[in-house]
């Protein structure tokens, strides 16, 4: 059964019908839906339950629909819509963008003009480690931790590996808020601060 995927919301200007390379299985076309002014970008392809999914599909799903979403970009501003938004038909379609027309005419008129740029930062975090192991409280804690050779507890060590977790965090919270997030705020409109994906990352 085929439903209508929802990628992005657009100003419209005329009907269009789009070409995105990557897209496999017949259905690398998707087409605007109008509603006055505006569009939505949707593709028709089979319904997909993403809760069966694995990761691995899930991912591909997912750069398919970056892909429409950054084809897109190179001509309009644009909103993209959360993945995995499907509808029944055009008719639901037009609905949604009658429901939320004024945020989305507001909101296009805010990026018209605009650039956004993902800014990741990272850090040697062997690095990092070997410079935090060398603060003075952790070398006295480990120091008394090796002393105590097999009376050493588990929980000891857990600690010390709490103290350097700690460490890790004050360096990195210093950097976010000494030098990345107020030269990001002079620099943009606005910023997000998005997780962070792992250790080695210092903002995203």
């Amino acid at each position: 059964m085929n439903a209508v995927h929802v990628y992005a919301i657009v100003p419209f200007d005329k009907a269009m019908t789009i070409h995105v390379a990557g897209m496999d299985g017949g259905h690398d076309q998707v087409r605007t839906i109008p509603h006055g002014d505006i569009a939505a970008v949707v593709g028709i392809a089979p319904s997909v339950d993403y809760q069966t999914l694995t990761r691995e599909q899930i991912v591909q799903h997912l750069i398919k629909h970056q892909r429409v979403v950054e084809t897109m970009m190179r001509s309009f501003p644009v909103l993209p819509v959360k993945f995995g938004t499907c509808l029944p038909g055009a008719e639901e379609v037009r609905r949604f963008l009658a429901q939320g027309e004024e945020i989305f005419r507001a909101s296009l008129k805010k990026i018209t003009g605009q650039v956004q740029l993902e800014v990741a930062a990272t850090w040697d975090l062997s690095e990092i480690l070997q410079e935090v192991s060398r603060e003075d409280s952790i070398v006295k804690v480990k120091a008394e931790i090796d002393a105590r050779g097999s009376a050493a507890t588990i929980s000891d060590r857990v600690a010390i590996g709490q103290m350097v977790q700690s460490a890790i965090e004050r360096r990195r919270s210093a950097l976010q808020d000494q030098v990345l997030i107020p030269a990001l705020r002079d620099a943009a409109q606005d910023i997000v601060i998005n997780p962070l994906m792992d250790d080695s990352m210092v903002a995203n």
